[in-house]
C-alpha cells in the first residue's frame, strides 16, 4: 500500500479556487481503481493550507492517477503557485486503530 501524506501551501487569497480544482481530483479519484482514500481539507490552524491524506493499493494505481487529465492539468495551473509538503510512504502492514 501506498500512503502520501502532508501538506500543500497556497496564497491564502486563492484558497477557494485551489480548493475548487482539487474538489475536482477528489472526486474523481476515489472511484479510480486503487484508490483507498483520498482526502484534501484546509488546516484551521494555518491559512493557506491543505491538509493531504492518500492510500493507494499499489504504485501502478498511484502512477495510473497521476497521469489522468484533470491532475495533469491541476499540476499545469498550480506549479509555481503551490508549495508542497507531501511525503510518500510504502505500509506492509495495516491493522485498526482506536476502532
Amino acid at each position: 500500500m501506498i500512503i502520501l501524506m502532508g501538506h500543500i501551501h497556497v496564497d491564502p487569497h486563492e484558497i477557494d479556487q485551489f480548493i475548487a480544482d482539487v474538489q475536482v481530483i477528489a472526486r474523481n479519484a476515489k472511484p479510480e481503481k486503487g484508490c483507498l482514500f483520498y482526502a484534501v481539507n484546509p488546516d484551521a490552524a494555518c491559512p493557506g493550507r491543505l491538509v493531504i491524506a492518500e492510500r493507494w493499493r499499489d504504485q501502478s494505481s498511484l502512477k495510473a492517477h497521476l497521469e489522468t487529465p484533470e491532475v495533469l492539468d491541476f499540476v499545469h495551473n498550480w506549479q509555481g503557485r503551490m508549495r508542497s509538503g507531501i511525503q510518500q510512504y510504502q505500509a506492509t502492514h495495516e491493522e485498526t486503530f482506536l476502532g
